[in-house]
């Protein structure tokens, strides 16, 4: 009797009828365990996604603004402080589509925001007058809770071919 319960396996009683072995009892466990887990992580990915995306702000800005064709280093030009909005998320950037309202040659310009917080140019990137969303370069300037809008300086091309000083563009910004 003695050889026949050294050899037996362990055996612990779950309620009445049901019976388990501790092998079959810790792979029960974990099983649960690895299951609860996953769940847990699926249902806090959906939520970190839902806030992240409830603070990304993808609102269509107009904004209007003359700019100078005459001087490759600057002035640049930005749209008033009323077309300025507050970032809302960590996103170092916004987008910028545009186009030239003189009905002239469709040259590239050199667009950017301008960060009323700090009254500085930021993320600096040539851009096609195609009404086509462009995001700005990343700039550490671009931050959550920071005002901006856009800016630019158009290409000297529009000078040394057609003449003209200064462009009028219209577009919509996205300040993220």
């Amino acid at each position: 009797m003695e050889e026949l319960q050294k050899t037996a396996p362990e055996i612990y009683r779950i309620g009445s009828t049901n019976s388990m072995t501790k092998g079959e009892l810790s792979a029960m466990n974990t099983c649960k365990l690895r299951r609860f887990l996953a769940v847990t992580f699926c249902i806090l990915m959906v939520f970190s996604s839902l806030h992240a995306m409830a603070d990304d702000d993808k609102t269509n800005y107009g904004f209007s603004l003359t700019m100078q064709s005459t001087n490759a280093s600057g002035p640049y030009s930005h749209s008033p402080e009323d077309t300025a909005h507050t970032k809302k998320s960590n996103k170092k950037y916004i987008e910028i589509r545009h186009h030239v309202n003189n009905a002239i040659g469709s040259f590239t310009n050199h667009m950017c925001g301008f960060v009323w917080t700090d009254g500085i140019y930021a993320g600096k990137k040539w851009m096609a007058p195609n009404d086509t969303y462009y995001a700005t370069n990343v700039s550490g300037n671009m931050y959550e809770g920071c005002g901006i809008s856009p800016a630019g300086r158009a290409n000297t091309d529009y000078n040394s071919v057609y003449h003209v000083e200064t462009i009028s563009i219209s577009g919509q910004f996205r300040v993220h």
